[in-house]
């Protein structure tokens, strides 16, 4: 009779990948917290995911990007007259497919991946927190973007 052994038993097609043990935010999640938080809301998951895959620099990017975003958002908003040609309901529509789009761009593939290795992840009460968060952010610039800069000294 045979014996079997460890080593017998280690082959490559037996071995079998162990779950993650971190949690990871999807996609619903995301576009939700950042269409009700904005954009600042989208980044802290989009962030947190880098970091849970050991992507500090990507991390720290998302960061550097948003705030950049917001505040050439923010100056767009406050110098020009786009708030008279579109109506206010459309900026979530434009920031969140903006997220949309680098979701998928930079972490599709990793959830992906993440997911079919039966990874675990986050509940929508996550996001949202990042929502509540990033609202919570944004709520004064959208106030004051949307009564004008001339309007600021009435309050």
């Amino acid at each position: 009779m045979e014996q079997v052994t460890s080593s017998s038993l280690e082959s490559e097609n037996d071995i079998l990948p162990v779950p993650p043990e971190y949690k990871i935010n999807i996609e619903k999640g995301i576009l939700i917290a950042t269409f009700i938080g904005g954009p600042i809301a989208g980044a802290i998951l989009i962030a947190e995911n880098f970091n849970r895959f050991g992507k500090e620099t990507s991390a720290r990017n998302t960061w550097v990007f948003t705030i950049l975003g917001i505040v050439l958002f923010t100056i767009t908003l406050f110098y020009t007259r786009i708030l008279e040609i579109l109506s206010p309901i459309t900026l979530p529509f434009l920031y969140t497919g903006v997220i949309s789009l680098c979701y998928y761009y930079f972490q599709d593939k990793l959830v992906k991946t993440h997911l079919a290795n039966d990874g675990p992840i986050y509940t929508i009460d996550r996001s949202l927190l990042a929502a509540l968060i990033g609202l919570i952010i944004m709520a004064p610039i959208y106030f004051f973007a949307y009564r004008g800069i001339e309007n600021i000294g009435s309050l």
